[in-house]
């Protein structure tokens, strides 16, 4: 994987982190790259500088960096806080930068820009690798450039937007706030966080922490565990030996949970088996999150299972090959198959997800819609992706051109991933679905796809030192 050449001041591939261990770095990187935020509203202001205000906007980066933005230490400093006494919340605050915002500062020498080539180009200028819509069909508030990102994130739904509101009246004299897009959690009666489909969110995010590896479960079929080369590229534009960032990729995917119903319901149908096996077959996973490939019917489990790979169903009859956790998690399967490729190499085109979802919750008991009934959702929802990695390029593009968009992944005419695949799909009378789970024999299905890239954009998560020196 290609990583910053910049000579490192800290061992990347260290895992099981500590943060006391990693004071200064953790001082000078933003919070929510190697753990989630975990607030349950945020707010996504996106900017575009004035031409002629750059000393101004140098000064408001300056002030914005000491005064607001939650560093890595100051979110495991309120993490803590909030443990003691859930009262003591406070509001989360991220900044993005994209390449634009980089020449607009004056930093156009690309020696001295982040390394990335996906993020120098920008996302629109991806379409050809990502099979993205253009630009020009993208949402109003992306389909012209932006400079930066800023995250504001609570609980509090008035406190939030309050913030909100102050923040905007801040930047009008500096920056024109492009679009704000509403984050919410939504959750299921256990508590558990789902996206408007219905299914279980972020399970398999890697873990950089100790304390979160250390109630991970088994690891001998899976192991959740990332070093930090997987999440953090050095900062090219700090000379503090521990300033380090992360590459950001926003997009805005709609929803169609209506057409997703009634397609899950169709191929239901079409091989008398039940709705809830026939999501699984499309997702990977049941609603609740247990694996297909484990059972083929959803089992009440205290944790959601994540400690499981496919060397039972090498041949995609429990679990499809197009089953969106397989085709963007393969778990080993790809060294097996690819001369050359490795346990490692295929591990290291994970993603860090820290994405939430947009649009009012579904108001069906534990926010699940009812396949074959009508949904309850707006047509106005979806997920507002957000995902962390120290190369764009290697992981997520590759994660969606190379295994999503792919319909020879991970094996000969498999299709396109059914829930994130774009492009042309092939082939044409559909995928194979299992007709009887665990069974040689195999139906054909073309599913539609119902999500829908609505715009978004490449960013990196400076460090603080580098903002505060500008």
């Amino acid at each position: 994987m290609r990583r910053n050449n910049m000579s490192e001041s800290i061992d990347l591939n260290q895992t099981n982190i500590e943060p006391e261990n990693y004071l200064e770095l953790f001082g000078d990187l933003q919070g929510n790259i190697l753990t989630s935020h975990g607030r349950n509203l945020s707010r996504h202001l996106f900017l575009k500088f004035r031409p002629g205000k750059e000393a101004e906007v140098k000064s408001w980066l300056v002030n914005f960096a000491d005064n607001r933005i939650t560093s890595a230490a100051e979110q495991e400093q309120q993490r803590l806080a909030f443990k003691k006494d859930p009262s003591s919340e406070a509001l989360f605050v991220n900044l993005y930068l994209s390449s634009l915002a980089y020449s607009y500062l004056g930093f156009n020498n690309l020696s001295q820009l982040p390394d990335d080539q996906a993020f120098r180009q920008g996302m629109a200028s991806r379409k050809a690798v990502l099979a993205d819509p253009a630009q020009s069909e993208w949402e109003a508030g992306f389909s012209e450039d932006v400079d930066a990102m800023v995250l504001l994130a609570m609980d509090s739904e008035l406190e939030l937007e309050g913030y909100s509101e102050e923040l905007q009246l801040e930047l009008a004299d500096i920056a024109e706030v492009t679009t704000v897009e509403k984050g919410q959690v939504i959750r299921n009666d256990k508590d558990q966080v789902i996206e408007h489909f219905g299914f279980v969110d972020g399970v398999s995010n890697p873990l950089y922490l100790k304390r979160k590896i250390d109630v991970a479960g088994g690891t001998d079929k899976f192991n959740p565990t990332a070093p930090l080369s997987l999440i953090l590229a050095k900062d090219p534009l700090s000379a503090d030996q521990w300033a380090y960032g992360s590459y950001v990729v926003y997009r805005k995917l709609q929803q169609d949970v209506q057409g997703w119903n009634d397609e899950v319901l169709s191929l239901a149908d079409s091989m008398d088996i039940q709705p809830a096996l026939a999501g699984a077959y499309a997702v990977g996973r049941f609603q609740d999150g247990t694996p297909v490939v484990n059972s083929e019917v959803a089992i009440d489990t205290p944790e959601i299972p994540n400690n499981f790979n496919y060397q039972d169903d090498k041949d995609g009859l429990k679990c499809p090959f197009h089953a969106h956790i397989r085709k963007t998690n393969p778990r080993g399967q790809t060294a097996e198959l690819f001369p050359g490729t490795t346990v490692k190499s295929e591990r290291d085109h994970r993603i860090t997800r820290r994405a939430i979802s947009f649009g009012p919750a579904p108001e069906q008991s534990a926010a699940k819609p009812s396949y074959g009934q009508p949904s309850q959702s707006s047509k106005d929802v979806g997920l507002l992706f957000i995902c962390m990695q120290s190369s764009i390029v290697e992981q997520f593009e590759f994660m969606q051109a190379s295994w999503a968009n792919a319909n020879q992944f991970i094996e000969q005419s498999v299709g396109q991933d059914t829930v994130i695949g774009q492009g042309i799909q092939s082939p044409t009378d559909g995928q194979a679905y299992p007709t009887t789970w665990g069974g040689s024999e195999q139906s054909r299905f073309d599913f539609n796809l119902f999500v829908n890239m609505k715009g978004g954009e490449y960013f990196f998560a400076p460090s603080l030192s580098f903002l505060k020196s500008l």
